[in-house]
């Protein structure tokens, strides 16, 4: 109780008076009273008395009252946990480990106490266990003292793990932060302490905890404590050196350092060889974890799934863990190395070659491939790849690595997490054609393909493969560059896409650059207007000329290629950029999933984290990308070689988190992805391509199919518009296959022809019809595509582009599609909003119906602040500015006059008084359906003062 006044608690932070403490707590032996005792007759003696003193008076505390001793501890503790102050330089963070300290003696006296009971001797004889020399003559317990000495100690321990650990834990989490290596080791060295006297008795949790403490406090020592046994000379840096009592102190931390280590190591090897649940595996990634990032220590063992790890088989290796993933590798470099002859070259072999992960219990040491572990250069974690692949799911930038393999051509690091960066420098190879002919009779399709080629290239130049049905491919050089062209016909039209080969890895891979339509690719580009030979406007995407394209720079082929291995099942796999599948792969699973390709070239795809948080609560799946060779294989080298890609989408089931969680296949209905595109004229697939065209680009259209009792093979089950969050299930009623809309329920795709409800539709570029079962009908509009009137040279323009790539202009809208009811009468739409409002009135200007965005005009009002997606639509009213229509100029005073009362909110891109004097310019070839009433006309011409403005407002004047 002396120590509990707060004053005196916090003098407990002085050395000289924590050692004149433990000389009165801790002294050993048996207690006896101050009486003289007879000389024992024979050594050993039979009489324990003999070796009893008056001074053990710890082990008489315990064996006599061991709940006051205990209750007074934990109250001393308890007390001094209270004044933690959140860090390591708190004002009581010495006496607060030196409490810990304390606590966790006298619970080591306790322990040996009950190891040495009668009854528990009796046991452990009983067992083989050793017997400890003269233990029966230290204590002699009387009967229920082996029960409370248990609850005194259970309440003891508990104290130290549930309180004080989790204190420490913070601790060392703030002094990490702040690089302060020397503290960590000192906090870890007493978290490792709380768990000295671990036993294979504890719950899992509680024993995974203690032997991932204990581990990381071994590896972590080693691997940054800078230890110093060497005497104190005469005069060292300018001083006399240490006291003979500072000596004593950094000799007895080490032996207690070491002596902890010694005590726990077979115990821990035992756990780790005998588990059998996964629990070990668990821990040895955690601690992993724990030496190379800031994650906390008593966090669940989830960030990905545990390899099995193992000691190294080969004799003296015991203690040398490391996982199944590269056990293999040990176990072929073991046979290999009986052929060698030298020693020096077997053990070179033996010793480093052959070990990636290492975790080495008997030195205390973590090593990948027998290197030191050191921070991440930069050139590896400011690569887009390792961005992609690797940052998503860590949280700390502080990675540790390890370098494997250094060359002039590639330098190979290996990181914690079971990834390895290859960064490979530029590539001097150049590919080459490698096709041999040309075509000297093209099919008509080819010949409309080659026509819409980008400028710049010569048809003539393109060497072709193969030609088969409607699908054909070429290759042409251009200032170094090779281009492969993709020419495909379509149930509609015939278009070509055009992509460049690049070096990656030391691999070809290709890269989109162009399209010939917006439409019929996987992947959007920037759109742009072109005109054709027959004046034809049409819209093509990327890279629209090709004359000035640059070689291929000093860099080509530099970067960065990420490899994971995560378990022996998966295998190596390597992680395949976005850049190098777009064009082959619809863009809504790009945006979705990341790409990591196996040994074996089967491509598979895992969800990203931010598509999971996205769709929380929804399914989990994967997708599993076969590649089916078609042709002989590639004998260029230069990546030739053919096959068809079968995307398939299954259940899956996620084990961890992170760079290292493992996805796989779990038990559900697989689906099978369509292709659309490529659908043969004339089928009924071909027609359901036409009808989803109307709305989105076909690499956000995913068309399914999936075989089970209700969809017979061949059979479409769905087709989602990812970007448009809507989705269609294809359903067979009264005979016919509908698709019924998933996310606007009991609507469903309509057939239905009505000429009032196509004349509603004309101008409307993305958009379908939907019914209900009563015959409502609805118009479905895309919200994504930013209508642009590109500059053209035409007096009034009518070409419209659409731009889906626009971010700013998706993250403003709160659902990316407008349904509008259609009225009974079928003449017009109902609007549900006042952004579908002004969306519609943008497209009814672009087609030119001025006498809709007349009416529209009379609704377009807000007397509060418009929402973010209303002001981008508003803002886009300034285009209209380059109409020069005198009904464009008309609706533009029409929607000035009925927006007048909200111009706080509403701000016009145009001057109305410059407006009205076009007008009254215009008036005779304004259209009826878009003429100003004559009190619409006071309004403007009080705006207005020249002479035909004069002359107007007498003759209004006298009408009204």
């Amino acid at each position: 109780d002396f120590f509990r006044d707060e004053g005196r608690l916090r003098a407990l932070e002085s050395p000289e008076l924590q050692r004149i403490v433990d000389s009165c707590l801790f002294e050993p032996g048996a207690w006896c009273p101050d009486v003289r005792k007879d000389l024992p007759e024979a050594i050993p003696c039979d009489d324990p008395s003999h070796t009893a003193t008056c001074l053990g008076l710890l082990v008489n505390e315990i064996l006599c009252c061991p709940e006051t001793l205990v209750a007074n501890v934990t109250a001393l503790l308890d007390k001094a946990l209270d004044l933690d102050t959140g860090n390591y330089s708190g004002s009581s963070a010495q006496a607060i480990l030196y409490l810990i300290r304390v606590a966790v003696r006298i619970e080591d006296y306790m322990s040996a106490v009950l190891r040495c009971l009668p009854s528990s001797l009796a046991a452990s004889a009983a067992a083989g266990g050793a017997y400890p020399f003269s233990c029966t003559y230290l204590v002699q317990g009387e009967e229920g003292t082996e029960g409370l000495l248990q609850d005194c100690r259970a309440q003891l321990v508990d104290m130290l793990r549930s309180k004080a650990h989790p204190m420490l834990e913070a601790w060392r989490g703030k002094l990490l932060d702040a690089s302060m290596l020397s503290e960590v080791c000192e906090v870890l060295a007493h978290m490792a302490y709380v768990f000295q006297n671990w036993d294979e008795r504890l719950d899992a949790r509680t024993r995974g905890l203690a032997v991932k403490t204990l581990l990381t406090c071994q590896v972590f020592f080693t691997h940054n404590f800078a230890f110093e046994l060497e005497a104190a000379g005469s005069d060292r840096d300018g001083a006399r050196g240490a006291t003979l009592g500072e000596e004593a102190e950094r000799v007895e931390r080490v032996e207690f350092y070491f002596n902890m280590v010694q005590r726990n190591r077979a115990a821990i090897l035992s756990w780790v060889d005998s588990d059998e649940s996964g629990t070990a595996g668990a821990v040895l990634e955690d601690v992993i974890a724990l030496l190379t990032s800031k994650v906390k220590l008593r966090a669940s063992s989830n960030q990905s799934k545990a390899r099995r790890w193992a000691s190294l088989p080969a004799p003296g290796f015991a203690g040398r863990l490391c996982p199944d993933t590269e056990l293999s590798d040990f176990k072929k470099m073991l046979k290999s190395a009986k052929r060698l002859k030298e020693f020096e070259v077997w053990l070179q072999a033996v010793t480093t070659a052959a070990v990636g992960t290492e975790i080495n219990v008997q030195l205390g040491t973590f090593t990948l491939q027998s290197n030191q572990t050191e921070l991440l250069d930069s050139r590896f974690s400011s690569a887009r790849e390792f961005q992609q692949a690797v940052m998503r799911g860590v949280e700390s930038s502080r990675l540790q690595c390890a370098r494997i393999s250094s060359t002039e051509q590639c330098e190979h690091v290996r990181l914690m997490f079971r990834h390895d960066l290859r960064f490979w420098e530029p590539d001097t190879r150049r590919p080459a054609v490698s096709l041999g002919w040309s075509l000297s009779s093209r099919p008509e399709w080819l010949a409309a393909c080659t026509s819409r080629l980008p400028k710049g290239v010569n048809p003539s130049d393109i060497r072709y493969e193969y030609l088969t049905g409607g699908f054909c491919r070429g290759q042409f050089a251009l200032n170094d560059n090779l281009f492969e062209v993709a020419a495909f016909s379509t149930f509609a039209d015939a278009h070509v896409n055009v992509f460049r080969v690049v070096s990656y890895g030391r691999r070809f891979f290709r890269t989109l650059l162009f399209s010939s339509s917006d439409l019929a690719c996987l992947h959007d580009m920037m759109p742009s207007l072109v005109v054709t030979d027959d004046g034809r406007y049409e819209t093509r995407t990327g890279k629209l000329n090709l004359e000035g394209i640059e070689q291929p720079g000093p860099d080509f082929g530099k970067g960065l290629v990420v490899i994971r291995n995560l378990s022996s099942e998966l295998g190596e796999q390597t992680f395949m950029p976005r850049a190098f599948l777009e064009g082959a792969i619809p863009s809504a699973l790009l945006d979705d999933f990341v790409f990591w390709q196996g040994a074996d070239g089967r491509l598979e795809g895992y969800k990203s984290q931010a598509a999971q948080d996205r769709d929380a609560g929804a399914p989990l799946c994967m997708l599993a990308c076969s590649l089916a060779p078609d042709g002989p294989p590639d004998s260029t080298g230069f990546c030739n070689g053919r096959a068809n890609l079968v995307i398939q989408r299954l259940p899956a089931q996620c084990h961890g988190t992170g760079p290292c969680a493992i996805t796989r296949p779990s038990e559900g209905p697989a689906d099978t992805l369509v292709d659309l595109l490529h659908a043969d004229k004339g089928t009924p697939l071909s027609r359901v391509a036409a009808l989803f065209a109307r709305i989105e680009s076909f690499g956000y259209v995913l068309a399914w199919s999936r075989v089970d009792t209700g969809h017979p093979a061949g059979v479409l089950h769905s087709v989602e518009l990812p970007r448009l969050r809507l989705s269609f299930t294809c359903s067979q009623q009264d005979k016919e296959y509908r698709f019924l809309c998933n996310e606007h329920e009991g609507l469903f795709l309509s057939h239905r022809q009505c000429p009032y409800v196509e004349r509603l539709m004309a101008g409307l570029p993305c958009a379908l019809l939907l019914e209900s079962a009563a015959h409502e009908l609805f118009v479905l509009v895309n919200a994504v595509a930013k209508p642009l009137r590109p500059n053209q040279c035409e007096l009034f323009p009518s070409a419209l582009l659409l731009d889906r790539n626009d971010t700013a202009w998706l993250s403003n809208l709160p659902v990316p599609h407008y349904l509008y009811p259609v009225h009974i009468c079928r003449r017009f739409l109902v609007m549900p909003s006042l952004a579908s409002m002004l969306y519609l009135l943008l497209l009814r200007f672009y087609a030119r119906q001025y006498a809709e965005v007349f009416k529209l005009a009379l609704a377009c009002i807000s007397d509060v602040q418009l929402t973010k997606e209303e002001q981008q639509l508003w803002d886009l009213l300034e285009w209209t500015n380059e109409d020069k229509h005198p009904d464009a100029t008309a609706c533009r005073l029409k929607i000035s006059i009925s927006t007048s009362s909200s111009r706080k909110h509403m701000p016009l891109a145009w001057n109305d008084s410059e407006e009205y004097a076009k007008y009254l310019g215009f008036a005779s070839v304004v259209s009826a359906d878009c003429r100003l009433r004559l009190e619409e006309e006071e309004y403007f011409l009080s705006m207005l003062d020249t002479p035909e403005a004069t002359h107007r407002r007498v003759v209004v004047d006298a009408v009204l």
